[in-house]
């Protein structure tokens, strides 16, 4: 499978507000843009993913940048005229049925709040290394069934299991996306604890949340291949609700 990212600038035509939980509905004009082209295939990929180990993967990410914003307590507010950048990849498959929909639907839709496009861009070109170090973007989301308490426990960056999760996650990504077993090193590191951030992220399906940590600097240490895997498609849990979203600092071979 091939994987991908673009940056869409989006223009802000009049002041306006929007809710800092536009995650969830944010997806869902995702599956109705793509659905507006294909709506079989979409089904397909909302309700089937990518499954591997009674696992669905949907293989798309995305992180939206208000330039020029101010976040308030309640609301993102917006001023007319400033820009909006929309960070979207994953799957190439997955993408170009979201830029055709785009296209037909003549802009996208965030908070309730339609824009246009005003420029697409490729992300720039990045050479993989063994070592790279990531900004994390949007909160990593890990969760185990605890049976016991009879829901799910959201891991944090302090608990062992945390990583270990994290390290699943990539390791069936890779085997969807290459057909084959990974066999090399694969191992994470945070570089500034103090700046780990916890996130509440409500409205996901009406009343449900998530819990994610964000805003801290992150190692990873496999090969290029799945340095690939981990920027294009995020890290951890949620991805196609834009969470584990990360962005390249630098890298190193060893």
């Amino acid at each position: 499978m091939k994987l991908d990212k673009k940056i869409i600038t989006l223009l802000v035509e009049e002041d306006l507000k929007i809710n800092y939980n536009y995650n969830y509905s944010f997806m869902k004009e995702l599956y109705k843009l793509m659905s507006s082209i294909d709506s079989k295939r979409t089904k397909d990929i909302h309700e089937n993913g990518f499954k591997i180990d009674n696992k669905i993967y949907k293989l798309f990410n995305f992180q939206i940048y208000f330039e020029g914003a101010n976040y308030n307590n309640e609301n993102i507010e917006i001023k007319k005229n400033s820009l909006i950048k929309l960070n979207i990849s994953g799957v190439t498959s997955v993408l170009n049925l979201i830029f055709k929909g785009i296209l037909k639907n003549g802009g996208i839709e965030i908070g309730g709040h339609k824009f246009k496009i005003n420029n697409v861009e490729d992300d720039k070109k990045i050479k993989f290394n063994k070592i790279m170090l990531y900004k994390v973007r949007s909160p990593i989301v890990e969760s185990i069934y605890n049976s016991e308490m009879k829901k799910a426990e959201f891991l944090n960056p302090y608990d062992e299991r945390y990583y270990n999760a994290l390290g699943k996650n990539l390791l069936r990504k890779y085997k969807i996306i290459y057909g084959k077993e990974y066999t090399g090193d694969l191992f994470f590191e945070i570089e500034d604890f103090i700046k780990i951030k916890k996130k509440f992220i409500k409205d996901i399906n009406k009343n449900g949340f998530v819990i994610g940590f964000t805003d801290f600097e992150i190692y990873i240490e496999a090969e290029p291949e799945m340095q690939r895997i981990a920027y294009m498609t995020g890290l951890g849990q949620n991805n196609s609700i834009g969470m584990g979203n990360i962005s390249y600092i630098c890298g190193r071979r060893e």
